[in-house]
């Protein structure tokens, strides 16, 4: 019952939604709507301004050189009026840059060097904590590196102000040491299973949701960055926040699904050319997998964009509905 409603939901939000944009925006106190771009055929990125008539191109100074530029992902502190970009280099490299409110980029911080392995999947979040009457800003990034085996990797990056103060990078798997769960279960994935990586801002901490294909279930994972004796160096915390089935997704989709977090909520969805499937985790279990057919006039962006929305919509008015 709960699951065609949400279904009911979602297409109301898609009939309203005649334009859609593109879910890497952010709006700026000010009124201004920054997006990403790709301009010069890839290789490089730039930040699309709009703010009331006015409209504006920015090229990111840290994509401007010769290589390719992938997976730009946008991040908006508030707190800092500081606008991050991350993204990812044909050669591997995960990178991070910023804007001040005052429009002066920062020098590339490279979070993770390439190193000849195959980076999918970059996903970020942002966080923040009050230290000695401190502003802390923490940038959440997590991606798939795939060696012999396909591993969930994890950066942490924190700051003071614009002062930064440290980085951490590591394996989501170490992060989640000694914490038992679904994850340190023995056995492996049912076939056609879909691997998870997603993260959400909650407060002070990042939600997590990772899994692998040689474990039965994924993990959800909350993690706090925590100072590591008297130096301002930060590292990750993890807290478990419970296992969960892997969804048989990947055959439904053609394999090219993706994974995103709404509330407690999590939901996979892929958009083949003529039609966007998806289907919610939800209360101990993953709903039926839904399907919505697309054409020129409703892309798989707007109908990701509806899905957000009526999914967090769905949560906040959860404790209405009956079975």
């Amino acid at each position: 019952m709960k699951t065609r409603i949400l279904f009911v939901v979602l297409a109301a939000f898609i009939a309203l939604s005649a334009i859609g944009q593109p879910l890497e925006s952010v709006l700026t106190p000010d009124g201004a709507l920054f997006t990403l771009d790709s301009i010069a055929e890839g290789q490089a990125l730039a930040l699309n301004r709009r703010a009331g008539s006015e409209r504006d191109t920015i090229i990111i100074p840290a994509t401007a050189g010769e290589e390719l530029d992938h997976d730009g992902r946008l991040l908006y502190d508030h707190a800092t009026s500081t606008l991050f970009v991350l993204f990812r280099r044909a050669s591997g490299d995960i990178v991070l840059t910023s804007m001040s409110g005052e429009g002066v980029w920062s020098d590339e911080h490279v979070l993770s060097l390439g190193d000849g392995t195959l980076r999918t999947g970059l996903r970020v979040a942002l966080t923040h904590d009050q230290e000695d009457h401190a502003s802390l800003s923490f940038v959440h990034a997590i991606w798939w590196e795939q060696g012999e085996k396909l591993l969930p990797r994890y950066g942490l990056v924190a700051y003071d102000g614009v002062e930064h103060l440290s980085t951490y990078v590591g394996s989501l798997i170490e992060v989640a040491n000694g914490i038992r769960n679904g994850s340190d279960r023995e056995g492996s994935a049912p076939e056609d299973s879909l691997p998870l990586l997603a993260i959400s801002a909650t407060a002070k901490e990042a939600d997590v949701v990772f899994g692998s294909l040689e474990t039965p279930t994924a993990t959800r994972l909350r993690i706090l960055p925590k100072k590591r004796g008297e130096a301002r160096i930060y590292i990750p915390i993890g807290r478990t926040g419970g296992g969960m089935p892997h969804p048989k997704f990947a055959s439904a989709s053609n394999g090219n699904a993706q994974v995103m977090m709404v509330g407690d909520r999590i939901v996979v969805y892929s958009a083949a050319a003529s039609s966007f499937r998806f289907s919610v985790y939800d209360a101990g279990q993953w709903g039926p997998v839904r399907s919505l057919k697309l054409d020129e006039t409703m892309t798989a962006r707007q109908v990701e964009s509806a899905l957000r929305r009526a999914v967090s919509e769905y949560h906040t008015s959860a404790e209405v509905v009956h079975e």
